[in-house]
């Protein structure tokens, strides 16, 4: 049969040292109530900064952003920054006179504490002290040099705005760059003599084809008049008709205009000159003969006008190349300039602004703490309640050991 717990032997053992329970706990009471009095009580100061995205911000040109644009800093970045090495050494060198006990940075940061909740837009700056006026004074300088560092860091600075400043400079001077470039080319720009000589160049070339194609078709008219005259007997009289042929085919061939005010007055049935056919084919080879040496004269001139046309187009196009080369690169140290103009004006506005508009306020500062962290009734009652709990568990662990090795058992007393 299995060994049973005896609960109530721990019990009457407990009530048998009644006199344990109390005056061990009493005694410790007042030991706690001595060191409350030796160890120096702790007052805690306590400032409270806000967090925020800058309220203002000014866009007034896209294409270039700074990094502080939209950023919200993160719980773990805002504790290490009110930790920092820098910023606790700024408030070392600023706290006069330091109270006891704090003789080095170690000794002030272990004074100090940060707290964020899930939103880190609330900072808690907490000091502890021994006194309360140097807590609340240590609270409210700390408070201030965090806010200034946290602006510092997280909002458009002084030395970005500089930086761009010397970037805007230096685009100033590519843009007076290229419009000296340009305005130096205007002033040898020769496009206009160019397009005035092809073009003249091209008039006469159009019309040296205007005047062969003219010439062509004469001859291929005089080729068919001359084969319907040869059907006819050479000593024959020319009639009316083979005659103004003949005589149109001259005014084509002399460029005569169409409407050249010729009046032919002829009986009907004569003929104007009593030529024969031999006659008019004479005048008809003359005329080919004539309009032959024509012909290759033109096409001897658009041979060689065709060189003087191109050389026109390349020194044409070249400076066509030229000028819009010249025009773009002007055309994009402009946009540049004008880019980095517009970014300067805008981190000017935020940086005029931020002093209002800041990431991080002092929301509220630390007044003088009127009560310590732990009182006297806490520590008396701490120190009671453990050494009775204590008593109790020692005076189980003896009876305990009396017993020996005991093993609960499933059934009730």
């Amino acid at each position: 049969m299995e060994d049973e717990i005896d609960i109530r032997k721990y019990i009457e053992t407990i009530l048998e040292h009644w006199r344990w329970l109390i005056g061990i706990p009493l005694i410790a009471a007042l030991l706690g109530l001595g060191l409350s009095y030796i160890l120096p009580l702790q007052y805690e100061a306590t400032s409270l900064i806000a967090i925020a995205p800058p309220r203002l911000n000014v866009q007034l040109e896209t294409r270039l952003q700074t990094p502080s644009e939209e950023f919200q800093p993160s719980s773990r970045m805002l504790i290490d920054l009110a930790k920092s090495d820098e910023l606790v050494a700024q408030l070392f060198d600023q706290l006069s006179p330091l109270p006891d006990g704090i003789e080095n940075r170690a000794d002030l940061s272990s004074m100090l504490n940060v707290e964020t909740g899930n939103d880190p837009s609330i900072v808690r700056l907490r000091v502890r002290s021994p006194d309360p006026k140097f807590a609340a004074r240590v609270a409210n300088l700390w408070a201030s040099l965090f806010v200034n560092q946290v602006n510092r860091v997280f909002e458009a600075s002084n030395a970005v705005l500089q930086q761009l400043e010397q970037q805007l400079v230096s685009a100033r001077d590519a843009l007076d760059v290229t419009d000296k470039a340009l305005i130096a080319f205007q002033a040898r720009n020769q496009i206009g003599n160019l397009e005035a000589q092809l073009s003249s160049y091209r008039q006469q070339q159009e019309q040296y084809f205007t005047d062969q194609r003219f010439m062509n078709a004469t001859i291929q008219n005089i080729d068919a008049l001359y084969r319907q005259l040869s059907r006819q007997p050479n000593d024959q009289p020319a009639s009316l008709v083979d005659e103004l042929s003949v005589v149109f085919l001259q005014i084509k061939a002399f460029e005569a205009q169409a409407n050249a005010p010729i009046q032919l007055q002829v009986s009907s049935g004569g003929t104007i000159s009593s030529k024969r056919i031999s006659d008019l084919l004479d005048t008809l080879e003359g005329m080919r003969e004539s309009l032959d040496v024509k012909r290759l004269e033109t096409e001897q001139r658009l041979v060689e006008i065709e060189p003087s046309i191109l050389s026109l187009q390349a020194q044409l196009q070249e400076s066509y190349t030229e000028l819009d080369r010249l025009t773009r690169e002007r055309d994009l140290a402009k946009e540049t300039f004008t880019a980095l103009n517009r970014k300067v004006e805008e981190l000017r506005i935020t940086i005029q602004s931020e002093e209002e508009f800041a990431t991080a306020r002092i929301a509220s500062k630390a007044l003088v703490p009127e009560k310590t962290v732990v009182s006297r009734f806490l520590i008396i009652m701490a120190t009671g309640i453990t050494s009775l709990l204590s008593t109790i568990a020692f005076l189980t662990i003896i009876e305990w050991q009396k017993n020996g090795s005991v093993r609960f058992s499933h059934n009730t007393c």
